[in-house]
Formats: structure tokens, sequence, C-alpha cells
């Protein structure tokens, strides 16, 4: 399965109108995917920044466009050529790509009117980017769903282990027979060792009770029914009668149920949401919830102070968001001044420190760990409770 890079992007390759990812998959050359629209009342399409994508691009990577291009061409099928479309063959044969449109099946449908505006391009041969179709099946949309195979290199499939899965109790065997319970501490070398030995130890007997675990396909999203399967089945049977009959009344039914199938999906996404924002009581879930949001950050943007003024940087408006909510909070360079300037004027006291470091109060305190926490930079999983 190809997988997703941080290598760089190019520049200006997603806006509005744009979206373009690159992918590595084990080939001499990666991949790059973009999806383009290109608005009708746009002049000379494609605009600047598809034309600066495949100039950065074309000599390093695989080339995959697939186009909204609102434009017509007998060389992708349509029954007429236009302007646009002239502009963009222009396009196609100045920078070599290829068609992959096949036959004339039309790519947008309403009541009224069937055409082909949509098109994919690609700098691949017939041998790697084959058998382009468009589907018969309902898209939900007024354009058709477009599918094609690609025969790239496969990458490797990275296996993991899921401490979730782990035979504690084989886990358990294994450590009790091969730790050794005489330890030597006698110099920093000795002990050095033993946290060596025991790191090996605990790792070992990990690998041996967790099998290997290989990704797999993902499941249904948790706010998908079955209710909302039967509203997608009972839509694509009214689209495939609309199709068939061209009848009014029946693009009306197919209208009226598609209408109602999208409003749907945007209730259940709504009810999981605020049902999961209402679950999170702990500050482990908080945590997560954190996690799954920082994943996709968005600019915290401008907001008005109460002089009527509007904030003119992130920075001032962290500052503004912290004194509102936390008044009078210290910054982390104050803090960090302050600890600056403690010193420990006494000296250690021993019997203190083993009072308060001890056999019982280690165990105490690794037992309160949460079940499968992440491992530290040991590398070793902790199953939780009691050892």
């Amino acid at each position: 399965m190809p997988t997703s890079t941080s290598l760089p992007r190019p520049r200006g390759t997603s806006n509005g109108d744009i979206c373009t990812v690159r992918m590595e998959h084990g080939g001499s050359k990666a991949t790059l995917l973009s999806s383009i629209y290109m608005p009708f009342e746009a002049p000379d399409p494609p605009n600047q920044c598809v034309r600066r994508l495949l100039d950065e691009m074309m000599g390093t990577c695989n080339v995959i466009l697939g186009c909204d291009a609102n434009a017509h061409h007998f060389q992708w099928g349509s029954k007429d050529t236009n302007k646009r479309g002239e502009s963009i063959f222009d396009f196609i044969l100045s920078y070599n790509l290829r068609i992959c449109n096949r036959g004339s099946d039309p790519t947008f449908k309403i009541r009224n009117r069937e055409e082909v505006i949509d098109l994919t391009l690609s700098n691949l041969d017939d041998s790697v980017l084959r058998n382009w179709r468009v589907s018969k099946e309902c898209s939900f949309s007024d354009h058709m769903q477009i599918f094609f195979d690609v025969s790239l290199d496969r990458g490797r499939q990275i296996p993991y282990r899921n401490p979730r899965r782990t035979n504690w109790d084989k886990y358990t065997e294994l450590t009790n027979s091969q730790l050794t319970p005489n330890i030597s501490t006698e110099t920093v070398d000795d002990l050095n060792g033993t946290v060596k030995n025991l790191t090996d130890v605990l790792l070992r007997c990990h690998k041996e009770s967790c099998p290997l675990t290989y990704p797999g396909r993902k499941s249904q999203p948790v706010w998908w029914s079955k209710e909302l399967g039967e509203l997608r089945k009972n839509t694509r049977r009214l689209y495939n009668r609309a199709h068939e009959t061209k009848l009014d009344i029946d693009w009306d039914s197919y209208k009226v149920s598609f209408n109602k199938y999208k409003s749907e999906i945007k209730r259940a996404k709504k009810t999981s949401l605020v049902n999961f924002c209402e679950s999170v009581e702990g500050v482990n879930d908080a945590a997560r919830f954190r996690r799954l949001l920082s994943k996709d950050p968005k600019s915290i943007g401008s907001i008005k102070k109460q002089d009527g003024a509007w904030t003119d940087s992130a920075t001032e408006t962290l500052d503004l968001l912290a004194e509102t909510h936390f008044p009078g909070c210290k910054d982390e360079d104050t803090v960090n001044n302050e600890r600056d300037d403690f010193r420990v004027q006494e000296p250690l006291d021993l019997v203190l420190i083993d009072r308060v470091v001890n056999r019982s109060r280690i165990k105490w305190a690794v037992s309160t760990f949460k079940p499968y926490k992440s491992p530290g930079p040991d590398l070793i999983p902790n199953p939780g409770g009691d050892f």
C-alpha cells in the first residue's frame, strides 16, 4: 500500500480548487496525485498553479491529474469542442500528458443534460494506468465516479505490535524465568549493566508474548448506521430508475431521497461529535481528543478586544485569550527565571531519600499507571496493575 511522506511539497500545489498529495510507494519515482477544479468562469484553463505544479514535478514524479475541467473537446469524448477545451488541449500537448478517458460515457449528468467535462491526465503509459471507466452507479453528485487501475510498485507493509493483544500470562512466565534475582550494584558499571540486562529481558519477553500485527482495512465510521445504509441503497435505486426512464417524476423522487440522505449524514456526524464531546470527562480522554484535533491545526485568526479593535497577530491573540481566561498568569520565561534563582542550600539528606524512594513506593507508583500506557525511552510497554 502506498504511504504518504513528509517530502518537500512543491510550492502552490494546493488551494481552494486544487488538492495535491505526493506519495512514495517503493518505486524509482514518487507519484503525484492531484484533484483539480477548473472554474467555468476562469479564462484560459488551467491556471498558473497547475502549470507551476507540473513545471516543478514532471521530471521527478509520476503525475495523475483528475480534472473537473468544465470544458468540451472531441479528444475526451465530448459532443463538441469549445474555447475552454482548446485551451486545455494545448496545455496537454505542451506538457506531453496522456488523456486517459475512454469512450464517450457522460461524466456529468443532470435532469436535462449529459456531457463529458471531467478528464484524467497522466504521464504514465497504458501498461501502468489502465481500465479507465465511468461508473454507472449513483455517486450522490452531478458528476459520476471515475475508476481506473494503477500498477505501481507495492511498498512494504510495516507491522507493529498491539499491546492489547499481549499474552500477559506468558509474559509473566517468561520474565520470571529469565530475570536474575541477584543484582549487584556496587559500582556504576554494575548498575548500568543491570539496567541494560533488565531492559533487554523485558523487551525480548514482550516480543515473544505479543504477535506482530499488519495494517488492515479501516472499519466504517462510528457515525454510520444501518438506517443510513438503507437510505443510500434506496437513493441509488431511485437514481437508476430516473436515469433509465428520464421522467421528471422519477428525477423528483431521486432528488427528495438524495437531499434526505445528505441531511441524515450531516445529522449523524453532528450527533456523533456531540456525544463524543459529552463523554470526555477525564484528562486522558481530553488529551486524546486534543491529539486528534492537532493533526489538522487551524489558525486562530484575529479576535475583537474590549476597546473594539482587532488583534494584529497570532501572539497578540494568544496573549488576549490567556489574560481573559487565566487573568494574572505568568508566562513561561518568568517561571523559568524564578526556577533559575532557586538554589539548593542544604546538603542532601540520604536518610530521607531512602525513606522516600524505596521498593514499596516504587511498586505503588508503577501500579498507578493506566493500562497500555505508551512506553518511554526504554520502549518497554506497561500492562498496568501489580507486578
